[in-house]
């Protein structure tokens, strides 16, 4: 059973759309890119600690 919006858009019928839904990924994803990007360049914890690999195997 299909919701109402959508059946009286089916028909033909004017049906309002809410687009305030529509601003928030656009808006949130670049934005977690970009911190993403600059925790992985600038990296405020220091170097990655490396793990000595000396010895046999």
């Amino acid at each position: 059973m299909a919701p109402r919006p959508a059946r009286r858009a089916l028909t033909g019928e004017p049906v309002a759309f809410d687009l305030s839904d529509l601003a928030y990924p656009p808006t949130v994803s670049p934005i977690l890119l970009l911190v993403a990007v600059t925790l992985s360049v600038v990296k405020p914890w220091g170097p990655i600690r490396w793990r000595s690999t000396t010895g046999g195997g």
